[in-house]
């Protein structure tokens, strides 16, 4: 996502939330450094707050405690159901005062 935005000159940055460790073509990535790459040295709900970071990217994470007045859509790839489905979905319908 982010070497898509650099490339079509986006001044914005994507951030990741995910747990544990992933690792690609035997190279192990984490969500701290994944966001150090693009400059974010803090966590997720503090890097949102910088204007330079617009665009999260999670993986079964951030579905409930997460109350961040910044979130205003979701894409969602997956089939909810039940609770998961609203604690997921009330994410977003938040009122800023």
């Amino acid at each position: 996502m982010n070497k898509q935005l650099k490339e079509r000159e986006i001044p914005y940055r994507c951030l990741v939330g995910f747990s544990g460790d992933v690792v690609i073509d035997l190279e192990k990535y984490s969500e701290e450094s994944c966001n150090e790459s693009v400059g974010c040295k803090s966590e997720v709900p503090v890097g949102l707050k910088d204007d330079k970071y617009r665009l999260l990217v999670v993986a079964k994470k951030f579905q409930t405690g997460f109350d961040e007045p910044l979130l205003q859509s979701m894409y969602i790839d997956r089939n909810l159901k039940g609770i998961q489905c609203v604690q997921t979905l009330s994410r977003l319908n938040r009122t800023i005062e």
